[in-house]
């Protein structure tokens, strides 16, 4: 039993260690220390063995109780929402935004504002846009935010509990005001105010209205021409719908601006009052778009109301924007009498800068004919009547300009003479040439401002229509669409529908193609043309035999309106440098003579109108198809200040031209007056019925 005891005893001892040693190590750690027990412990052998359970399995949620929570909307406490506006990206949704200039500038549009407050309630309170009406009130806008391609603009909308809103964009503000949701639909809409209006007859179209825009500062683009027809007044109109209430509603104020006096341009700075109701818009829309292929609008000037659909505009206040008048770059014209067939139309200036450019090119091609070995007799019979011009070769090859097509070519054949594979180097820089030919300045002389406008100016004089389809036939890298588009628009007259046919499109740039209205399609020169009616085709420096080009002008005119026009430019020569590298590279540049070009002209029974050439490498042709339609001619003497001997006689015969089907021409005739006006009159009867016959 004493033995017993004595064992008993020392186990005791032992265990109270462990736990006073433990409660010690728990001491430490409250003191804030952080003893390292693991030594305590046998050392753990890694790894462990691959039958050692895992613990994961063996730990699961306890769902026995269940609990009751507070579930919160996750917008009910949010009263700020930040909209990111990028106008730069093809891809994104706000690019229509691009069409609202005012006077040079992309301004964010004051109906934008209203739009971004009505989303950001509609997400508070978790409803859709569409069935959300809502009421504005009290809307101030302090300033006009500029948008910007190369950078997205960034809006905070700030709503709180009473409904006040704030706009802010780079931390100031632009637009206050107040507002709610309407609980009640509206009980006004415009259908009260079609039975008093009638809207048959509106005397301003589309093109009349935003023509009027754009002389007072709005140069609206397409995606916010929303006014289909208005009167004069504006008190009334037909609006288009696109889907888009940003543009809706910017037309509604575009209806108020169109009513004032004053070609002033004004921008919205207060609105007291606004209603929308999507539920009655889009009640009213399905009925109207039926009947008036639009929305009708109703501007009152006496209660200051303007309404269209589900949507009603109190108080509407303008102010006076000033102009940017240091922007826009004056356009000076004269008008000069100038030949329709012209040698040398190059001015003396441009005339001596292209001899010298030839003659330091002409000095590169001699060098590559002695790096090839060539005598003297045949270096003699390539540059016979050209100048060497040795001291201006390193002026040249410093200044590196990009319509040194031909002297970049010749430079770097003979910077390669020292290679082992000269011969292959000497091709491709050949048929480097002649796929960029087209950029040289030997092949810009046509297409300066006065020969080119000369022959467009003779298009347009007579072409009635104000819509003008062109077709241009390229092969090159630079079409001539972005010259003649820039010139059409100058103009602010012409609707243009410009087609590219192409026959490598993937070599074209977008920066060398026109920004209006343009369809670019694949073109196989084997082939026919799909397009019809078309006013004006152009061909620039086609790169084709005789015989091809003759293939290219027969399916042209299967495509041309009777009396359409052909504008052609071709290369008739080569300078002694082309002739070089067409030697040594073995490769044949096309070109075609006057003679071999007229005798197609003549085959294919293509009237010439216009010839110009700057008798050195270039040759302009206006051409023009003429319908084999025998003419019945009438010569009507317009004498000033005799009016009864003739205006009756003309009125008549224009008549009878409308409503006759034997082809008549009515010539116009004036002798001695220099200022009849005849040229003036000649295109107004142009538009009307019959006034195609007016010579």
């Amino acid at each position: 039993m004493v033995e017993f005891n004595c064992v008993f005893g020392e186990t005791i001892l032992q265990d109270q260690q462990k736990v006073l040693m433990v409660s010690r190590d728990i001491q430490l750690y409250t003191a804030g220390l952080n003893p390292d027990i693991e030594k305590l412990y046998p050392q753990v052998q890694f790894p462990v063995p691959k039958s050692t359970p895992m613990i994961s399995p063996l730990m699961k949620w306890d769902h026995s109780e269940s609990w009751c929570v507070a579930k919160w909307d996750k917008n009910t406490n949010r009263s700020q929402m930040i909209t990111e506006v990028n106008v730069g990206s093809d891809e994104s949704p706000d690019k229509y935004i691009l069409g609202h200039r005012i006077d040079g500038r992309c301004l964010y549009p004051a109906t934008g504002y209203l739009v971004l407050v009505w989303k950001a309630l509609a997400e508070i309170k978790g409803k859709d846009v569409m069935s959300l009406p809502v009421t504005f009130e009290e809307v101030k806008i302090h300033r006009a935010a500029v948008l910007y391609k190369e950078a997205s603009t960034k809006f905070l909308v700030d709503i709180s509990n009473a409904g006040e809103f704030e706009i802010s964009e780079g931390g100031m503000t632009v637009c206050t005001g107040r507002i709610y949701s309407q609980e009640e639909s509206m009980k006004t809409d415009a259908s009260e105010l079609l039975k008093s209006n009638d809207l048959k007859f509106l005397p301003l179209n589309q093109n009349d209205i935003y023509k009027e825009f754009k002389l007072r500062g709005y140069d609206y683009g397409s995606t916010f021409q929303g006014l289909a027809g208005a009167d004069i007044e504006g008190n009334k109109g037909i609006l288009k719908w696109t889907g888009e209430w940003v543009v809706f509603l910017n037309t509604m104020f575009q209806v108020s601006i169109l009513g004032s006096p004053e070609r002033a341009l004004r921008l919205p700075t207060q609105i007291q009052n606004i209603k929308i109701d999507p539920i009655l818009h889009k009640t009213v829309m399905n009925s109207a778009l039926k009947e008036y292929n639009g929305l009708p609008v109703f501007h009152d000037k006496n209660t200051k109301r303007i309404i269209s659909g589900g949507v009603e505009f109190k108080h509407l206040k303008t102010s006076i924007a000033p102009r940017n008048q240091g922007k826009q770059t004056p356009l000076l014209e004269e008008y000069r009498f100038i030949p329709y067939n012209e040698t040398k139309i190059l001015p003396k200036s441009d005339e001596e800068t292209l001899g010298r450019y030839i003659n330091v090119c002409s000095s590169l091609g001699k060098m590559i004919l002695e790096l090839f070995g060539k005598n003297k007799d045949q270096i003699y019979n390539v540059m016979k009547g050209f100048k060497e011009a040795h001291e201006l070769i390193a002026s040249y090859l410093k200044s590196n300009t990009d319509n040194h097509v031909l002297l970049k070519s010749l430079s770097g054949i003979i910077n390669t003479a020292t290679s082992k594979d000269w011969a292959r180097h000497v091709k491709n820089y050949v048929k480097i040439y002649l796929s960029e030919r087209n950029n040289d300045i030997l092949s810009e002389t046509m297409l300066q401002e006065v020969p080119l406008r000369t022959v467009m100016d003779v298009v347009l004089e007579n072409t009635a229509s104000r819509r003008l389809k062109i077709l241009e036939i390229a092969d090159t890298s630079v079409p001539l669409s972005t010259k003649i588009s820039e010139f059409f628009r100058t103009l602010c007259v012409l609707n243009v529908n410009y087609l590219i046919a192409h026959s490598k499109p993937d070599l074209l740039e977008k920066s060398n193609l026109p920004s209006g209205n343009f369809e670019l399609s694949s073109w196989d020169p084997k082939s026919n043309f799909t397009f019809k009616d078309i006013d004006l085709c152009v061909m620039k420096f086609l790169n084709h035999s005789i015989k091809e080009q003759r293939q290219i002008l027969e399916n042209v005119l299967a495509t041309l309106k009777d009396n359409g026009f052909v504008l052609l430019l071709q290369r008739t020569c080569l300078v002694p440098a082309e002739i070089i590298l067409s030697d040594v590279g073995e490769t044949v540049l096309p070109i075609h003579t006057e003679s071999d070009l007229e005798q197609t002209f003549k085959d294919l029974k293509l009237q010439v109108i216009c010839k110009k050439s700057d008798s050195l490498a270039s040759i302009m042709y206006l051409l023009r198809k003429s319908p084999d339609i025998p003419y019945e001619d009438i010569v009507i003497p317009v004498i000033e200040d005799k009016y009864e001997e003739w205006v009756d006689e003309l009125s008549e015969q224009i008549t009878i031209a409308s409503m006759s089907s034997d082809q008549k021409r009515i010539w116009l005739v004036s002798e001695a007056s220099n200022n009849s006006g005849i040229i003036g009159l000649a295109n107004c009867l142009r538009q009307e019925p019959g006034g195609s016959s007016i010579r």
